[in-house]
């Protein structure tokens, strides 16, 4: 049986936050423990049910989390402290960084070594 994918399994986990229609859009590995650790956190706050997040996605090397509903300031605060912590955290590998790479043409926030993994030889981007 295959194992379920990111968008899946947070989509099975966390149903009364996230809307039915959520997007999840171009997360790499190195975010998704991030993610969870927001999700997990906002299912912690007394008022969790009042939020539907209706998108999640990487968009010129940053985290976006859209939503509906009444947000309380701390569930807020832990949105905010996720995407402050993203732009520090490498898309691939989740080492630290705030360096900002083109690979394959799309801007990530992106560690040296994992742009060279994944940066093809023949681009004009490189050292």
């Amino acid at each position: 049986m295959a194992a379920l994918s990111f968008a899946e399994s947070i989509r099975s986990k966390y149903p009364s936050i996230l809307s039915h229609g959520i997007e999840i859009s171009d997360i790499q590995i190195g975010w998704e423990k991030l993610i969870k650790e927001m999700l997990n956190e906002i299912m912690l706050q007394p008022d969790h049910a009042s939020i539907k997040i209706t998108h999640i996605k990487q968009k010129f090397a940053s985290l976006r989390v859209h939503y509906d509903g009444y947000v309380s300031e701390s569930i807020k605060q832990i949105i905010e402290k996720t995407v402050t912590r993203a732009d520090s955290t490498c898309e691939f590998c989740e080492c630290q960084t705030t360096r900002i790479a083109s690979v394959n043409f799309w801007q990530r926030m992106c560690c040296v070594r994992c742009e060279k993994e994944k940066t093809p030889l023949d681009t004009p981007y490189g050292d």
